[in-house]
């Protein structure tokens, strides 16, 4: 079994991730510059790439995040079940009348307790 990556740990491969591109997009901005006869500055330069950076930083994050909480799946089980009623208890009642096996009043719709079961496995 794979263990999960912290939220720091993504958070730190991301950043350096993206630094390690931040001296090739530099030289490439410097390039393009120079292609396409657009006056810049070093300085002006290197506050575009700054921001890129950081934009990059930010997405690279945002992404392993959701992929590391497998959120596709997620979504993937609520399409798949979307048509059950949720307001149709876990035991075939309607929620909140209880049943056998919920009689305790710890109700949960069928939907989630599909969702939740799949999820597991």
């Amino acid at each position: 079994m794979s263990e999960k990556q912290s939220k720091k740990a993504s958070l730190v491969e991301a950043m350096v991730n993206t630094f390690a591109g931040l001296v090739f997009s530099f030289a490439i901005q410097k390039t393009l510059n120079y292609t396409y006869d657009v006056e810049m500055s070093n300085t002006v330069a290197a506050h575009f790439v700054f921001w890129f950076t950081v934009a990059s930083v930010v997405r690279s994050y945002i992404i392993r995040r959701l992929w590391t909480n497998q959120w596709w799946r997620i979504l993937k089980l609520k399409w798949r079940y979307r048509k059950i009623d949720p307001e149709i208890c876990c035991c075939g009642c309607m929620m909140g009348e209880g049943g056998d096996i919920c009689y305790h009043g710890g109700c949960r719709s069928a939907k989630e307790y599909a969702i939740e079961c799949e999820r597991d496995n």
